[in-house]
């Protein structure tokens, strides 16, 4: 269930700042894109958040610019990377692919807003519609438009995360809700989203390990 290709065609990223800034590309913003971005996936459904930390603390130490997990069903992925934060391992976080049939877009925001003030930079979160059969077996129907899903999904998302109040009443997605003010990531204004037709590029590379020092 972890891996991007069979949890999504094509999904969507969504940029959350740690800064309050508009991310249109937070990977771009972070970096200036003066080199190719390196993102450290875990690729299993972790049976303990300590099994990430080795990862977190390479990313922590400039190996690689973000730590991603992807839908995790055995522990909840916002619960396990918030964890690493207690730990006080914070590198920048990338969750994807979360699978929106999952996760109300009210749920999604909290999560995504909570461990952005946690880890204190910037995170990044793809969701994607998931299969036909998923969708059935939670939602009683598959979508008939999974990107008019996804684009009501998102803006619900996008909404909530701008502290503004979301007011969707798609074929998918009904949300008349708004976040409570005042949390704040240190030294940060409230946190804030932007989606749009971007998503990671995964690529395979051989099974070798090497430590980096």
């Amino acid at each position: 269930m972890a891996g991007c290709s069979r949890l999504s065609a094509k999904p969507t990223s969504l940029g959350v700042g740690a800064q309050g800034d508009f991310l249109s590309s937070p990977e771009e913003s972070e970096r200036g894109a003066t080199r190719p971005i390196i993102g450290v996936y875990y690729p299993l459904q972790p049976q303990h958040p300590s099994e990430l930390a080795p990862f977190g603390r390479l990313v922590d130490r400039g190996h690689a610019d973000r730590l991603w997990l992807g839908e995790s069903l055995a522990l909840g992925t916002p619960q396990v990377l918030a964890h690493l934060a207690g730990q006080g391992i914070t590198p920048a976080l990338g969750m994807g692919v979360s699978l929106m049939p999952l996760h109300h877009p009210y749920q999604a925001a909290v999560a995504a807003r909570s461990l952005a003030a946690l880890s204190g930079k910037p995170l990044v979160t793809v969701f994607g519609t998931s299969s036909p059969a998923l969708v059935t077996a939670l939602h009683s129907a598959p979508y008939a438009s999974p990107l008019t899903a996804a684009r009501e999904y998102l803006t619900a998302v996008r909404q909530l995360l701008q502290s503004e109040a979301a007011d969707t009443s798609g074929e998918y997605v009904r949300t008349r809700a708004r976040l409570p003010a005042g949390l704040e990531a240190p030294g940060s204004r409230s946190a804030s989203g932007s989606s749009g037709p971007r998503w990671p590029a995964w690529r395979r590379t051989r099974p070798t390990w090497r430590s980096p020092g």
